[in-house]
């Protein structure tokens, strides 16, 4: 039998990781370690009018919130290789994109800083989109600038899309489960107050 694929190959950090014995590094802890869980945008342009986030203020084990209002002012990224860098996190009420963090919440463990985040509630103040759709009307293009017969892929670009629905929703809580990403920064807990 002719397999495209080829032979399996074994991982070597499979056995430790179905056994529950892999070391990853959000296992890493200190003495006195805050850990800090981020509330994203749920709009791809505007503004946040405004931030309630008294409740995850009152939840257990948080030590603080920070938001555009309280965080300290960070200096922009130089022009580099890439060519300009995205403006630094937390600096003001403007949405640049979906997803982008609108506030941090810090608390004692990472299932309380978890929960506290889901208590923040943002208001925004939606903008015009900084990229559209082909067949959005406001679009200045009236033809892909791929080609000519609006066909890519030989797919329609404007065809309809298939929706899903929960879909997307379960993919990023599974992927935000599964590929939790750590960092350890040693902060003096004045800054925090």
């Amino acid at each position: 039998m002719t397999t495209v694929l080829g032979p399996g190959i074994d991982r070597f950090d499979g056995p430790a990781k179905v056994r529950g014995a892999a070391a990853y590094p959000t296992d890493v802890t200190y003495p006195d370690l805050a850990h800090a869980a981020l509330v994203r945008s749920t709009i791809a342009s505007g503004r946040v009018t405004e931030v309630d986030d008294a409740a995850a203020r009152a939840a257990a084990g948080v030590l603080t919130v920070i938001t555009h209002q309280s965080a300290p002012k960070l200096t922009p990224a130089p022009f580099g290789l890439l060519g300009l860098a995205p403006p630094p996190p937390l600096q003001d009420d403007r949405i640049h994109h979906h997803g982008q963090y609108v506030a941090v919440v810090v608390a004692a463990t990472p299932h309380e800083a978890a929960e506290a985040a889901r208590l923040v509630k943002v208001d925004y103040e939606p903008g015009d989109p900084l990229l559209m759709d082909f067949d959005d009307p406001r679009s200045e293009l009236e033809a892909t600038p791929w080609d000519t017969d609006t066909q890519r892929g030989g797919r329609p670009v404007n065809a309809e899309r298939t929706k899903y629905d929960g879909v997307e929703e379960v993919l990023r809580k599974w992927i935000d489960t599964a590929y939790t990403y750590a960092t350890i920064d040693e902060t003096d807990p004045k800054v925090l107050a």
